[in-house]
């Protein structure tokens, strides 16, 4: 019976073809799909903060197909286990129950590898039969952006050029036109570091991904360190001496020490442990032995010189990578954000994750890195854009917080603050300068007072939203 398809868009960003009566689900990242009689396609991007070969890809691969399907045994195929130069598979030996392949595609960049694994199972009598199928939803597999209706993004009116790293033509993306970009890829020693900074044509807003002056390699403090008289802030090795810090502690770190060092009463507003990005990315953290990996994001209010209030947000993940004779070593993987006027950081947000989203690696200079093949740059692209999508899940809910800062800072500034009716929900702007509010609804007065007391007993208490 020939099998009917449909193409499926699903809303955590991406699309693919499959038979009629099949589903799909998708958690941390890893996108399953199901067939009706126990076949599986899994699909889940990869990133690793070092280079790969076909060598150290085959222990990657078959440490991943155990952390999916532990009860199997995992050999070599009969036409091999590599193919192409940055692809690899293995099969389920135990093929009582299901028989599984799995494969590895990955492309090398400055800052490790990036990649997507890929899964089938079924019934043994029946796999060889669904090969088709499985090859069809696989090559069907794409990547999409999620995005909020055109006339209500903050980029829908805005013209982009793209901006190549003028230092080795390394990489590329996208920026608004009459913006400013400036970065690129930094050498020192072994060591390639890249960033970019996008600012607006009146310098308010500034994106930042990457930075070249900060170390992103450590080593903690240890007893054989101290003993040799190296200490915290101090170098050995080409690591800075420096206790290990999570991702969330490492932006927030950032922003104090760096980003907001001139500013003028820094407020802490929302700290997140982004263990939703963890989940997503980080299961390959367990098969290169990492003690830890963690992320997290933060987000500051704070005056520049003006009065004006900016927000900083910034997002950081870091790994502990192995232990030494001379202690733990850790690493700083990603580093992103912005400063903006409250009132624009939906914008600021907006340009870095559509900067993020057309990141580009130059595949020729990605060869001369590594002896990697043409399938490089695409697997490389898809990669970045899904994670991006990951990223652009929790966008909704800071662009709806960050609205909300800008008009409480414009209120307070008019000497405004924010009421609601608890009992019809209307929402009201009223004097400040008091602890408590009331209305009347039937003359519809509302009245301050400075104890929780109404004014007459035709009152009721409203609540502040803010204040």
């Amino acid at each position: 019976m020939e099998l009917r398809w449909t193409t499926h868009e699903d809303p955590q960003g991406f699309t693919l073809e499959m038979p009629e009566g099949w589903r799909t689900s998708t958690k941390a990242g890893i996108i399953n799909v199901f067939g009706t009689d126990s076949e599986i396609v899994t699909i889940s991007p990869i990133k690793i903060e070092a280079q790969l070969d076909a060598t150290f890809a085959w222990y990657v691969l078959t440490n991943l197909s155990r952390e999916f399907w532990p009860h199997q045994k995992w050999e070599i195929p009969e036409s091999g286990w590599q193919f192409d130069s940055n692809g690899v598979r293995t099969v389920g030996a135990d093929e009582s129950t299901v028989r599984q392949t799995n494969a590895l595609w990955w492309a090398n960049t400055s800052q490790g590898a990036n990649g997507f694994f890929y899964g089938v199972a079924a019934p043994p009598a029946r796999f060889q039969t669904l090969e088709p199928v499985f090859r069809r939803i696989l090559q069907s597999f794409r990547v999409t952006r999620v995005d909020p209706p055109a006339n209500s993004h903050p980029l829908a009116d805005m013209q982009f050029e793209r901006w190549v790293d003028p230092t080795e033509m390394a990489f590329s993306l996208e920026f608004p036109a009459g913006w400013r970009v400036t970065g690129g890829v930094k050498r020192g020693g072994f060591v390639t570091k890249s960033e970019f900074i996008i600012q607006s044509p009146d310098n308010q807003l500034m994106v930042r991904s990457g930075d070249v002056n900060i170390l992103g390699d450590f080593v903690e403090p240890s007893m054989n360190l101290m003993f040799s008289g190296l200490g915290e802030g101090m170098m050995t090795g080409g690591l800075l001496i420096k206790s290990y810090q999570t991702g969330l502690d490492f932006a927030a770190d950032y922003v104090r020490n760096i980003v907001a060092r001139n500013a003028r009463n820094l407020q802490l507003l929302r700290n997140t442990d982004r263990q939703d990005y963890v989940h997503s990315l980080g299961w390959y953290a367990q098969i290169l032995g990492w003690v830890r990996h963690t992320a997290g994001d933060v987000t500051y209010s704070c005056q520049f010189g003006d009065q004006q209030t900016y927000i900083i947000y910034q997002f950081a993940d870091t790994a502990m990578t192995h232990f030494t004779d001379a202690g733990v070593l850790w690493n700083l993987n990603t580093l992103s954000g912005f400063v903006a006027p409250a009132e624009r950081a939906t914008l600021a947000d907006a340009v870095l994750q559509h900067a993020i989203t057309t990141f580009q690696m130059n595949p020729q200079w990605l060869q001369r890195q590594s002896q990697t093949n043409r399938n490089v740059a695409e697997e490389n692209r898809r990669f970045n854009e899904y994670v991006s999508n990951l990223w652009q899940q929790t966008r909704d809910e800071r662009w709806a917080s960050w609205d909300r800062i800008s008009e409480k800072r414009g209120d307070a500034l008019r000497g405004h603050t924010r009421v609601v009716d608890p009992h019809t929900q209307q929402a009201y702007k009223v004097e400040s300068g008091s602890s408590y509010y009331w209305i009347d609804p039937v003359r519809n007065v509302i009245a301050g007072t400075d104890i929780p007391s109404a004014p007459t007993w035709d009152f009721r208490a409203m609540l502040q939203t803010y204040h």
